[in-house]
Parts: structure tokens; C-alpha cells; sequence
């Protein structure tokens, strides 16, 4: 299966729509520009914006709920 090659606009425009921030999408060009050459395949930008969001996502997520509070705030007359 041949995969589609694409320029550094196209890249960029690619990289944007896999819901990258531009300073994401910018990162993930110049590691891939100092690799290879332009063109750049969809795959292998595909692989590396999941490894950039992988870094900016928290591990835990959603995050767990808050423990509800044990502190006493007196009775509660069901105002």
C-alpha cells in the first residue's frame, strides 16, 4: 500500500487537523524535517503527532472525582 506523500504546507495542515496546537505541529516538522526530506508521509506524521499529544495529555484522564469533604459543617436543617 503506497502512502500518500505530502509538502511541508500540506504536512502542516495535516498535522493541524490531528488536533495538534501549531506549536505542536511546528515541533513535530523540524524533528521530522532534521530526519528527512520533504515529502513527509501521512503515516509517519500520523505516528508522530500521536507521540507529541501523547506528551501534553495527562496519564490520568479523565481525572478521578474529588473525595467528597469529611470536614462538619455543623447539622443541616434542609435549607
Amino acid at each position: 500500500m503506497m502512502t500518500k506523500r505530502l509538502s511541508h504546507d500540506e504536512a502542516l495542515r495535516f498535522l493541524l487537523g490531528c488536533h495538534l496546537t501549531r506549536a505542536q505541529a511546528l515541533k513535530v516538522l523540524k524533528r521530522l524535517t532534521e530526519r528527512t526530506d520533504s515529502p513527509f508521509s501521512e503515516s509517519d506524521l500520523r505516528a508522530e503527532a500521536k507521540k507529541e499529544k501523547a506528551k501534553t495529555t495527562p496519564r490520568h484522564w479523565p481525572p478521578e472525582p474529588a473525595l467528597p469533604s469529611t470536614r462538619d459543617d455543623g447539622p443541616d436543617f434542609g435549607f
